[in-house]
């Protein structure tokens, strides 16, 4: 399982520098592209995907803390039972 909250986290972890990434190219992206179809692009693509980053995150803690509490368990019923 600890291999398993590993690849979880090397997963948050590229996507949080994707992310990073894609903000800074997008802020240059916008000093070139001042028109009306830019902003349409924004309100129609760009303007919902903070919203679902951050339930992403928030579903990502959770399902880290499930897995944890897992480990946890499991581990504990060893112990309980010598094995």
């Amino acid at each position: 399982m600890k291999q398993s909250l590993g690849k979880l986290t090397d997963c948050e972890n590229r996507f949080r520098r994707s992310w990073h990434d894609f903000t800074r190219l997008w802020k240059s992206v916008k000093e070139q592209w001042r028109d009306a179809r830019r902003q349409q692009f924004e309100k129609e693509h760009l303007s919902r995907l903070p919203a679902s980053l951050n339930r992403l995150s928030a579903a990502t803690v959770e399902l880290r803390q499930a897995m944890q509490d897992a480990e946890r368990e499991l581990s504990d019923q060893h112990q309980e039972y010598g094995t």
